[in-house]
């Protein structure tokens, strides 16, 4: 019985709910540029410090995922190939943005 690794390059890297609050505090940040340009930047920055912190650690759990998948005893090399194109989707995926 080997681990099931629930990988799916497709799959949003950061929660519905996390992007939800992330894009909020972007509107934010640009709707309040007009009375405090200073405020707005300061916020932008932090905002995307957090967005940068979230991705690495989605990307980290990813890599873990993945990585689980293919060190384990008797992976067989059906399972190496898809965790393969899991790989390769992730770092098109990466590229792509």
């Amino acid at each position: 019985m080997g681990i099931e690794v629930p990988v799916n390059a497709s799959a949003p890297l950061i929660p519905q709910g996390e992007l939800d609050r992330l894009g909020a505090g972007l509107h934010r940040a640009l709707a309040g540029f007009v009375d405090d340009p200073e405020r707005a930047l300061t916020d932008a920055d932090i905002l995307l410090e957090d967005t940068v912190a979230q991705l690495t650690e989605a990307l980290s759990a990813r890599r873990k995922d993945l990585r689980d998948g293919w060190q384990e005893q008797g992976a067989d090399t059906e399972r190496q190939r898809v965790l393969l194109l899991d790989y390769r989707d992730l770092v098109e995926r990466l590229l792509g943005v």
